[in-house]
């Protein structure tokens, strides 16, 4: 039987959390002072923890962490032994033109290349982080060159770009993450927060370049860097309430079955892009994009019968693979709508 399980949604918010960790502070070996004292004392104690207890606020009001977002679509990396990878790589993504631009998200990939390795294998041990706009000018949002940046695991790394305008992020790496002789970079995904939005996915015609890149697709490629897909998954929200499944077709016995869901947006408008979320099944945790369509067209109309359609993509999983539980972004075509039509076969 087949069966095409997805969710349609128009926006999506995305939280960055930072972190601080702090002890209190010892003037003497073997005695410590009190936090009630502390509070009292110390001005900078007292504003620390402040800080502190807003930031476990914050983290219990976020959702759980994601786990096993595994796609097809693992990421970009260069590897080699000993000397054979050059130290100095660089990634630039290219967003055809000025944007506001408020952060930055660098995420590693999960790819084990043995048995007790953990995730964040080939993140960049010493790194750069810059934006540049069109006229040039050059904009240091991180330099993490002069000590070995901690590796961070499966969790992404945020950095804040306060709104600077810019057309292209380059990442410039000079020390590769290794084990015994084996060296490598690798990345699975690299944002460009512009409020809600990742306008690296959510704009038409960016452009990623690399110094080098294992091209073996759909697995690694530099074009995985712009795609959407990473361990970080679909954006959650802490509602209280379970995840819904969201949409499920008929079950079908042929494997050349078509089917379409359509939403009405109730007016003709613009909107920047569509976002497709992939179903997972809560009882079972391991395996996200069940029933995703092997092949689906997005269509806009004016007219619920779609006599107006336009195509706004295509999309087949036998070259891009299945997302798991990563959302499809597509550009919007700069034209207003009402309904969004998607159709889907195995």
């Amino acid at each position: 039987m087949r069966c095409f399980p997805l969710l349609v949604i128009a926006a999506v918010s995305s939280a960055a959390a930072g972190g601080l960790c702090a002890q209190e502070a010892s003037p003497e070996p073997g005695f410590a002072v009190p936090a009630v004292v502390a509070r009292q004392i110390s001005a900078e104690y007292r504003d620390r923890d402040d800080r502190r207890r807003r930031l476990e606020t914050e983290l219990v009001e976020l959702a759980s962490p994601p786990r096993n977002e595994r796609s097809a679509r693992v990421g970009w990396k260069v590897f080699g032994y000993d000397a054979a990878l050059p130290a100095q790589q660089w990634i630039e993504i290219d967003l055809g033109s000025d944007e506001r631009i408020d952060g930055i998200v660098l995420i590693p990939v999960d790819a084990p290349v043995s048995s007790g390795t953990e995730p964040g294998i080939g993140f960049p041990v010493r790194f750069r982080v810059d934006l540049v706009d069109d006229q040039g000018v050059m904009t240091v949002i991180g330099d993490f060159r002069a000590a070995d940046f901690p590796n961070p695991g499966a969790l992404p790394v945020y950095l804040p770009a306060q709104g600077t305008t810019a057309r292209r992020v380059r990442v410039t790496m000079s020390k590769p993450w290794s084990r015994n002789r084996y060296r490598t970079y690798a990345l699975g995904e690299i944002m460009v927060l512009q409020g809600n939005r990742n306008l690296a996915t959510g704009l038409a015609g960016v452009r990623v370049q690399s110094s080098d890149s294992l091209e073996s697709p759909p697995g690694w490629s530099r074009e995985n860097l712009i795609d959407g897909q990473s361990v970080v998954g679909a954006p959650l929200v802490k509602s209280g309430r379970p995840l819904a499944h969201g949409w499920e077709s008929a079950r079908f016995n042929s494997a050349s079955a078509t089917t379409w869901v359509q939403i009405d947006l109730g007016l003709e408008q613009s909107f920047d892009e569509v976002r497709l979320v992939p179903m997972r099944l809560l009882e079972f945790g391991h395996f996200h994009g069940y029933g995703f369509p092997g092949w689906l067209r997005v269509e806009l109309a004016d007219d619920a019968g779609f006599t107006t359609a336009r195509v706004l993509t295509e999309w087949s999983a036998q070259r891009r693979g299945n997302p798991g539980f990563n959302p499809l972004t597509f550009p919007g075509d700069g034209r207003p709508a009402r309904y969004v039509r998607v159709t889907a076969a195995d």
